[in-house]
């Protein structure tokens, strides 16, 4: 995911560049964004189980 935000991110600068609008940048990255959070949920919860994740999550909110 790393790597096709690494390739996409050059792709849609340049592209709002030309067009003079950077908010497609933001729009386009805003996607990429969203879809590798939900990847890296994934990936905590293959690496510490449900519960592990639970308590990763509740950790974090009892900390703010």
């Amino acid at each position: 995911m790393r790597q096709i935000i690494s390739k996409r991110s050059h792709e849609y600068f340049l592209e709002a560049v030309k067009r003079d609008d950077l908010e497609y940048f933001t729009r386009k990255m805003s996607r990429l964004d969203r879809l590798y959070n939900i990847v890296y949920i994934m990936m905590a919860v293959k690496n510490k189980g449900f519960i592990g994740l639970l308590k990763l999550l509740i950790g974090r909110v009892t900390k703010r």
